[in-house]
C-alpha cells in the first residue's frame, strides 16, 4: 500500500497550497475594505466567505496529518478495514490500468488530451479517499474506469473501421482510397495485424494484377506450363489472392494427372516391352504424383507378375542348360532354389524329381562298378541287376548313367559266367535241376549252371524223393553236388 501512502501526502501536501493562497486571498480582502469603504458590507460578507474556507481547509490539514483515523465524518456510514482494503485495491488497480494504457504510444497518441483527464479523476479519487470519502471514491473509479473502456473501444473501432473499410475499397479495386484508409489505419495502430498484412498486397497490387491479366493469357492459350508458373509468381507477392490460389490448385492437379498418365502410360509400355527396369521407373514416377489410385496397384502387380514369369523362364533356361550337359546335380540344386520362392513352378518339380532319381541311381551303380568283386555274392548280383532295370528308364536322358550302365552290366556278366556243377549219385537216382531242366540219371555227371539258386530234386522208384539246395557261386566253382535217394517207402 506504499503507493497508496504517497498519494495520500502528495493531497497533504496539495491541502497545505490551498490552505496558504487562501489566507492571502484574506489578507487582500481586507486591503480592499480599508480603501472602498462604500463597497464594505459586501467585501466583508465576499471576506467572511474566504474565511470560512479557509478555516475549512485548515480543520481538514489538521484531520489529515494525526486525526484521520481517529475521527470518522458524521456524514459517512462506518467502514471495516477489509473494505478499506478493497478501495485501496481498486484505486492500485486503476492506476496500474491507467499505466498500462497510457504505455501504449499508439493509444496515447491517438486522444492525449483524454489520459490528462483520466490522470486528473485518479487523482480527485485519491483526494476523496483521502478525506474518507470512500462512496466517493468508489463512484469516481467507477467513472473513471468506464471512461477508460469507452476510449478504449473508440480507439479499436477507430483502426478498426478504417482497416475494414481499406479491404472493402481493395476488394473493390479502388487501390488509392484502400491506401489511404489502411494508412490510417496504421498510424492509429502500428501494430494491427491484418492492416500489417493488407499494406504489401497494396504496394505490389499493380505487379499482380499485370500477372494476373498474363495468366489469363497462357490459360487462354491452354499453355498450363507457363500459367502455373506466373500463378506461383503472383502468390509469393501475393499470398492471400484468392482467385490465384484457386486456379494455381486447379492447374497443379491437371499438370500433376497429365504427368501420372504419362508415367503410367511409359509404365504399361515397359510392361509390354519386358523391359521391367524402365516399368519399375515410371511407376514409382507416377506412385510419387498418387500412390492411391488403383492404377498404380494393377501396373505394380504386372510388374510383379512380369518379374516372377522372366525368373521362372530363366530358370528354366538354366535347368535345360544343365539337362543338357549332363550335370544333374546341378540341376536338382537349381530346381529346388526355385521351388523355395515358387512352390507350384511344375518344370522345377518335374527337373527335380528327374534329376534326384537320377543323381541318386548313378551313385548306387558307382558303387558296385567300384566294387566288382561284391558281385560275386548272389545277393549283391541281384540288387545290381535290379539298380541297372531301374536305371534303364533314365539312360535315354542321361550319357554318363547310359555309360555306367553299360559298364556294370559288363561286371554282371562277368560275374555271371556259367560255373561247373559237378553231380555225384548212384546211377539209379533220376536228377533235375527244378526252373532249369533234366540232368538223368548219372554215377557222376558235369554240366554248368549260371551263378544263382537252385533246388536240385532227386527221384528213385520205391525210394522216397529228394529236394536239396545249391548255392552256384564263381568262387565256389566247381560246385559239388551229391543226390542220392536211398530211403526206402
Amino acid at each position: 500500500m506504499s503507493n497508496i501512502d504517497d498519494s495520500i501526502s502528495e493531497v497533504k501536501a496539495a491541502r497545505l497550497k490551498l490552505v496558504k493562497k487562501v489566507t492571502k486571498v484574506a489578507f487582500v480582502s481586507l486591503l480592499i475594505v480599508a480603501l472602498a469603504a462604500l463597497l464594505y458590507f459586501l467585501i466583508l460578507s465576499v471576506t467572511k466567505s474566504f474565511n470560512s474556507d479557509s478555516d475549512k481547509a485548515l480543520t481538514e490539514v489538521s484531520r489529515t496529518n494525526g486525526a484521520l483515523e481517529a475521527e470518522e465524518p458524521s456524514n459517512q456510514p462506518p467502514i471495516d478495514s477489509a473494505e478499506r482494503a478493497a478501495i485501496q485495491q481498486q484505486l492500485s488497480d486503476t492506476r496500474q490500468r491507467l499505466q498500462q494504457a497510457g504505455a501504449n504510444a499508439a493509444f496515447n497518441a491517438w486522444r492525449p488530451e483524454q489520459f490528462t483527464t483520466f490522470q486528473q479523476m485518479l487523482e480527485n479519487a485519491y483526494a476523496l479517499y483521502t478525506d474518507a470519502d470512500y462512496a466517493g471514491t468508489r463512484a469516481a473509479l467507477s467513472d473513471l474506469n468506464n471512461a477508460i473502456s469507452q476510449l478504449e473501444n473508440e480507439y479499436q473501432a477507430a483502426f478498426t473501421q478504417a482497416y475494414e473499410q481499406a479491404f472493402a475499397a481493395f476488394s473493390d479495386g479502388e487501390i488509392s482510397r484502400a491506401r489511404l484508409l489502411n494508412t490510417e489505419a496504421l498510424r492509429i495502430n502500428p501494430s494491427f495485424t491484418p492492416a500489417l498484412e493488407l499494406q504489401p498486397r497494396l504496394e505490389a497490387y499493380e505487379e499482380v494484377q499485370a500477372l494476373w491479366l498474363q495468366s489469363q493469357t497462357a490459360r487462354a492459350e491452354n499453355n498450363p506450363l507457363r500459367e502455373i508458373e506466373l500463378l506461383e509468381s503472383l502468390l509469393a507477392l501475393d499470398p492471400n489472392h484468392e482467385q490465384a490460389a484457386e486456379r494455381a490448385q486447379e492447374v497443379s492437379a491437371e499438370l500433376a494427372e497429365r504427368a501420372f498418365l504419362n508415367a503410367l502410360d511409359q509404365a504399361l509400355q515397359a510392361l509390354d516391352s519386358g523391359d521391367l527396369d524402365r516399368a519399375a521407373t515410371a511407376i514409382n514416377r507416377a506412385a510419387q504424383i498418387d500412390g492411391s489410385r488403383a492404377e498404380i496397384a494393377n501396373a505394380r502387380a504386372r510388374l510383379t507378375n512380369a518379374r516372377a514369369e522372366q525368373e521362372l523362364a530363366q530358370i528354366e533356361q538354366q535347368l535345360a542348360l544343365f539337362q543338357e550337359i549332363d550335370e544333374w546335380a546341378t540341376v536338382a540344386m537349381v530346381a529346388s532354389n526355385a521351388l523355395q520362392k515358387y512352390p507350384s513352378h511344375s518344370v522345377s518339380n518335374n527337373a527335380l524329381t528327374q534329376a534326384s532319381a537320377i543323381v541318386q541311381t548313378q551313385a548306387q551303380l558307382q558303387r558296385y562298378i567300384d566294387s566288382p568283386q561284391r558281385l560275386a555274392d548272389l545277393a549283391v548280383l541281384q540288387n545290381a541287376q535290379e539298380a541297372v532295370a531301374t536305371a534303364q528308364r533314365y539312360e535315354q536322358i542321361s550319357p554318363r548313367l547310359s555309360s555306367a550302365i553299360e559298364e556294370l552290366q559288363q561286371l554282371i556278366e562277368t560275374a555271371n559266367q556259367p560255373v561247373t556243377v559237378v553231380l555225384t549219385s548212384d546211377n539209379r537216382t533220376h536228377v533235375r535241376v527244378l526252373g532249369e531242366g533234366v540232368v538223368g540219371t548219372h554215377s557222376e555227371y558235369s554240366f554248368s549252371l549260371k551263378p544263382g539258386t537252385y533246388q536240385f530234386e532227386g527221384r528213385r522208384e520205391g525210394y522216397r524223393s529228394k529236394i536239396i539246395t545249391v548255392v552256384v557261386e564263381q568262387s565256389a566253382a566247381p560246385i559239388a553236388v551229391t543226390l542220392i535217394c536211398d530211403e526206402r517207402i
